[in-house]
């Protein structure tokens, strides 16, 4: 095995540290041995590699090179895209809910917490900050997950419940990519944190926290890549 590192990320750049140790020759010379082609996750971002450079950086290595990265597909190209692989995403949202956590000073003990949504940040949050003991309220859109949380033993109310219940809380964590609140609705003193990939909570004073285990952890997701990588190398050559 050969690993073209085409990933520029101080994650990415840990995960090839990892795969060395591993005794994994990785290389940023387009070699004829190749055989992986390591991109960011997400393989495409803002400052990072475009598809216009892939193709030129695919022109010089084998045609048969397996593309490895987030958000990716590439015709005629075998390619895994981590951010369809379920245990992938469920302990990348593991390292954001530790990151949100920490992009305050609160002192979670007794803090009353608001969290919208209940995907896979929402359940790590919460299970989180009620370790912490905080008061945590779950706000869903569905009854169902309503009634599935409040038999798990949470506080959870739907949407539209929520505007006279909002008065009381100091910290909310938003997961839910589409708009849910106005921060004005919410405390002054409230910290807002979106960690939505698109703006749920709108308003001045909000703390918008896309991307947060490559920029706060990097170290911490670029083992996570790396250990995804060899699980799944090895499925696909046992």
């Amino acid at each position: 095995m050969s690993v073209f590192l085409a990933g520029t990320t101080p994650a990415i750049q840990y995960t090839a540290k990892i795969l060395q140790q591993q005794g994994i020759l990785v290389t940023r010379n387009p070699e004829w041995d190749v055989t992986d082609v390591l991109l960011d996750v997400p393989a495409f971002r803002p400052g990072g590699m475009i598809r216009e450079q892939l193709d030129t950086l695919l022109a010089s290595l084998p045609g048969n090179v397996h593309l490895w990265g987030g958000n990716l597909s590439v015709d005629g190209y075998t390619c895994t895209d981590l951010l369809k692989y379920e245990p992938y995403l469920w302990d990348n949202a593991a390292i954001t809910a530790r990151c949100a956590m920490n992009l305050t000073q609160q002192n979670w003990d007794g803090c009353p917490v608001l969290i919208l949504g209940w995907g896979r940040i929402g359940t790590h949050l919460a299970k989180l900050l009620t370790d912490q003991g905080a008061a945590v309220t779950l706000a869903v859109r569905k009854d169902i997950q309503r009634l599935r949380l409040c038999a798990l033993g949470y506080e959870a109310v739907n949407y539209s419940q929520l505007p006279p219940l909002l008065f009381r809380f100091r910290a909310v964590f938003n997961t839910v990519p589409c708009p849910v609140l106005h921060g004005s609705d919410l405390p002054e003193n409230c910290a807002k944190i979106d960690l939505a990939s698109q703006r749920g909570i709108s308003g001045d004073g909000i703390i918008w926290a896309r991307g947060l285990p490559g920029t706060h952890a990097p170290e911490e997701s670029g083992k996570l890549i790396a250990d995804t990588f060899l699980r799944l190398r090895k499925e696909l050559n046992p």
